[in-house]
């Protein structure tokens, strides 16, 4: 009840208890209540503003400016926070820019070996060719009563062809074996020991050849030929890698002046045509020799094998003393 009705019924008590109404008292009570009506009003805490009691939806302008103060400041981390996870991303692209540009540097270098190796094959298909075409020269020249009627191919020239194919075949085989010879054989009578004996010699030959090679690298080594006493058998050493045998074969001069390998001799694992032609080269090398041509020797690899002029020791000299 509000005190204008309270003191409205009190005055109506007043008037039944005393019997009339007093016009001065009302007065004074109308302007009471004026008064109580004016005492509701309160200052805002903020603005300083008068507002009603019952007005709990007003909002001032300094209470906004707060929010806004609030909303910017959310609206601020969160764009930090935005900006560390843009950095935080472009920081993992340039690494991976890093990794494909040193992925792409190791992928040019094998195409780099790629190709050496394909020069290489192409070397070893010319000399195929000519070799398969001067068998079929011959067998054109042989008699033809000797052809098939059925292939139009003579008995001789498939049998060149088939040789020439196992030939290829062995030598694809070969292609990352060596010969090594002068290597003393262990006494033991237990084949694992001997194995051992000369896998071990192998490993050491590559060490002092400065040629890194692990033992799982030598896939296998073995002693041609029978076992006889007073006779040293040649091994034949399978390695994994070609790149491991011809570096093996371009840094033997090391091994010049060490007396453990003084009677030791490695070499290409030959098929048997190859090693015929070897034979004659070095015959010719022998006669060139003999005719007082100088010095010769028989260099390169199987398939390039070839007779060449060694150069004295005093041509070296000379050449020594003229360049000073």
């Amino acid at each position: 009840m509000s005190r204008r009705s309270a003191r409205t019924t009190q005055n109506k008590d007043g008037m039944r208890g005393e019997g009339s109404a007093d016009p001065v008292n009302m007065d004074d009570n109308y302007k009471e209540d004026q008064n109580s009506n004016v005492n509701t009003r309160e200052n805002c805490g903020k603005c300083d503003q008068l507002v009603l009691d019952e007005d709990l939806a007003v909002s001032c302008e300094e209470e906004m400016e707060v929010k806004l103060d609030d909303v910017q400041v959310m609206v601020v981390e969160d764009m930090d926070t935005r900006l560390g996870t843009v950095e935080t991303q472009t920081m993992e692209l340039k690494e991976k820019e890093v990794d494909n540009y040193t992925q792409n540097k190791s992928l040019e270098g094998r195409l780099s070996m790629m190709e050496a190796k394909t020069i290489e094959l192409e070397d070893k298909t010319s000399e195929i060719d000519k070799s398969n075409t001067s068998t079929r020269h011959r067998a054109d020249g042989t008699i033809q009563e000797g052809t098939d009627d059925a292939t139009g191919y003579m008995p001789s020239a498939i049998s060149a062809d088939k040789t020439l194919l196992d030939e290829l075949n062995e030598r694809k085989n070969k292609e990352s074996n060596i010969i090594v010879y002068g290597v003393p054989e262990s006494k033991s009578q237990v084949i694992r020991e001997r194995i051992n004996h000369d896998r071990t010699f192998t490993l050491d030959l590559m060490n002092n050849c400065q040629v890194h090679c692990d033992a799982a690298k030598i896939i296998k080594v073995m002693r041609v030929g029978k076992r006889e006493n007073g006779k040293l058998r040649p091994m034949r050493v399978i390695i994994s890698s070609t790149d491991i045998k011809l570096n093996l074969l371009d840094n033997l001069n090391r091994l010049q002046g060490k007396e453990d390998y003084r009677r030791v001799r490695v070499t290409h694992d030959m098929t048997r045509m190859q090693r015929e032609q070897d034979i004659n080269l070095w015959m010719e090398a022998k006669n060139l020799m003999a005719e007082g041509k100088g010095r010769h020797s028989v260099r390169g690899p199987p398939w390039r094998r070839r007779v060449v002029k060694l150069v004295e020791e005093a041509q070296i000299e000379q050449t020594h003393t003229a360049t000073q």
